[in-house]
């Protein structure tokens, strides 16, 4: 549940506040905080909560900014939902073998790190060497220390090393660990939000390992003493233990912070925080090794379930007293929506186990979704995804495309009637057409065509093939598209969107509301096949429109932007814009797309 969220601006930037739940605002910190919930903590005072998160969202446009808070505002309720989690269930009570190796790790980690950053600091020790100045008077200024170890201070570290280190092997001979080694594991216990038992198997495992590597971080020490490179361990990012599926969650949508990575989308992040709160509502927050084949089994058949289009006093339900409310909708989302949910869990999983490390381990780790996907059958597949001639007649005649729909929240004006024909004749996908500005309609060479880009930064594309551009086919030019283009750049600017009327939702999606919409024409009309024809089987209309024409592939994925095809099409023997194929030779081709016994002249303009 979304509470009490806003976006405030303070010197022209945008900042998120939330204001927390009163269960975290009214209590004091509980023990055994875990680090990753540190955030909901007051940093003026560590022992109490805060009554609200903030966060600058680095912007001073608002529309970055509207996309940005709609990101914060999943950060703000996955983060409370682990704090409540936490003050429900209390601190974790055990350990897997993983989680030790892993804390152990991390605990060396610093120690050879620590050992490299105290020695590219130094002491600055300069011991008197029995010559002392007899004469009276001030000091002469010291010269000024250089960053490194002086000679005293090399010779006090060799000390140490010799001093410590068979202390370190004693314990280890009786496999006694010192105090000071059980200290350090308490301080990572609680850092990681564990409260293990001093007498539990776990825990004694956890401090012998604790000692291991503090013999490690001495035998490093003793050899950088020599002259040696001795590297830093990566330090795992996880205070001590394996990501739970939250956790992952949070690394795979974020990245790890270089320029130019390519991060999910909007969409798929959102797409992926509703796969994760449902899984959490089944299983909770498991660490990621917890997660078996069988929950992950459990998982699917549970969302494969729920209807696609619940009750708004449905869909804040935790998933299993959704299922026991069910008899409401024969309707269950359709199987690839299924799949691409396991999809994303599976990619979530993979790139923590990567990042942390976890495949390599004893006992290893496998993809619990891997062989879950549900097997969609071709030809269902196509049946749901395209209209027939007699679908496109039903559509074609209703009065929304003659004029546009100009009710209140109905079809947005003009979109109405351009988005439904813009599709039939490009094949673009519904965003791409939704995002499009005037300037994005041009002529080269006689060709009129559309630039689908994600230049702007309110514009983007599902992949490096999606850029294209894609000529205006004959049918749009005697239905009076270029008519319509001449007359809103004569109202508005070259930087307006070409279909004014489309309102962008928080994922930044201009054509979400109005594919609702549509949908809703469709079932009005009884086409929509129980929701297995949509606003999209118009590009899959086109696309088969395109066989039938023999246009070949690689032109076909030009057309659409297919990532097979317009990738590589981008990349060799294109011309001076970085195009493989030229505008004269797309227009010959999607000229050829026809709908055979389908009559469009009661919709062309004289």
């Amino acid at each position: 549940m979304i509470r009490m969220t806003h976006l405030i601006w303070r010197n022209g930037r945008a900042y998120f506040r939330y204001r927390l739940p009163p269960e975290l605002r009214a209590i004091p910190k509980p023990p055994h905080w875990p680090e990753e919930l540190k955030e909901l903590v007051s940093a003026s005072k560590p022992s109490q909560s805060k009554h609200e998160l903030s966060k600058a969202l680095g912007t001073r446009d608002e529309r970055v900014a509207k996309k940005a808070a709609a990101a914060a505002v999943i950060w703000a309720e996955e983060l409370v939902q682990s704090g409540l989690a936490f003050l429900k269930n209390g601190p974790k009570a055990s350990l897997s073998h993983s989680d030790i190796e892993l804390m152990a790790e991390r605990y060396g980690a610093q120690l050879i790190g620590s050992d490299l950053d105290m020695r590219k600091k130094g002491f600055g020790l300069n011991l008197p060497k029995f010559s002392i100045p007899l004469t009276i008077g001030p000091l002469p200024p010291l010269p000024k220390r250089e960053p490194g170890l002086t000679d005293d201070d090399l010779g006090l570290l060799k000390y140490l090393v010799e001093k410590v280190e068979p202390e370190v092997k004693g314990a280890l001979a009786r496999q006694r660990p010192p105090q000071y080694i059980k200290d350090a594991a308490q301080e990572a216990l609680a850092g990681a939000g564990i409260a293990l038992p001093e007498a539990s198997p776990e825990r004694r495992e956890l401090e012998l390992a604790f000692l291991q590597q503090r013999m490690k971080a001495l035998q490093a020490t003793s050899a950088r003493n020599t002259g040696e490179i001795v590297a830093t361990p990566a330090i795992a990012e996880q205070a001590g233990q394996t990501p739970t599926i939250q956790v992952a969650f949070e690394h795979w949508k974020s990245g790890v912070g270089t320029g130019g990575e390519k991060l999910p989308t909007q969409g798929s992040v959102e797409e992926a925080a509703y796969a994760v709160r449902r899984f959490k509502e089944l299983h909770g927050n498991l660490q990621i090794t917890e997660i078996t084949s069988a929950k992950a089994r459990a998982f699917r058949d549970a969302i494969a379930k729920v209807p696609p289009q619940l009750p708004k006093a449905l869909q804040r339900l935790p998933l299993p007293k959704l299922l026991e409310t069910l008899g409401l909708s024969e309707v269950k989302p359709a199987s690839a929506t299924v799949n691409k949910r396991l999809t994303l869990m599976a990619a979530i999983l993979k790139k923590a186990a990567i990042r942390f490390e976890l495949k390599g381990r004893p006992g290893g780790w496998h993809d619990p979704f891997e062989g879950l996907k549900i097997t969609i059958s071709k030809g269902a597949a196509q049946q749901r995804a395209t209209f027939t001639i007699l679908d496109l007649k039903v559509i074609l005649n209703e009065p929304f495309i003659s004029i546009g729909d100009h009710s209140a929240k109905g079809g947005r004006g003009l979109a109405a009637r351009w988005m439904p024909l813009l599709n039939m004749f490009t094949g673009a996908r519904r965003g791409e057409l939704a995002q499009l500005k005037l300037h994005d309609i041009r002529e080269e060479d006689g060709v009129p065509f559309l630039r689908i880009t994600d230049e702007g930064g309110d514009q983007s594309v599902k992949n490096a093939g999606s850029i294209r551009r894609v000529p205006v086919h004959p049918e749009l030019l005697k239905l009076g598209f270029m008519e319509f283009v001449k007359s809103r750049r004569e109202e508005s600017n070259s930087e307006s969107w070409l279909l004014e009327g489309l309102v962008t939702n928080r994922k930044g999606d201009r054509g979400d509301a109005w594919g609702r919409w549509f949908g809703r024409q469709l079932r009005r009309l009884k086409i929509d096949h129980n929701g297995r024809k949509v606003f999209h089987s118009f590009r899959h209309t086109f696309i088969a429109r395109c066989r039938e024409a023999e246009i070949e592939e690689e032109i076909r994925f030009a057309l659409t932007g297919h990532s097979d095809g317009g990738s590589v099409g981008r990349s060799y023997g294109g011309d001076e814009g970085g195009y493989k194929h030229s505008l004269k030779r797309l227009h010959r081709e999607t000229s050829k797309v026809s709908y055979p016994g389908l009559d469009l002249s009661h919709l062309y303009v004289p």
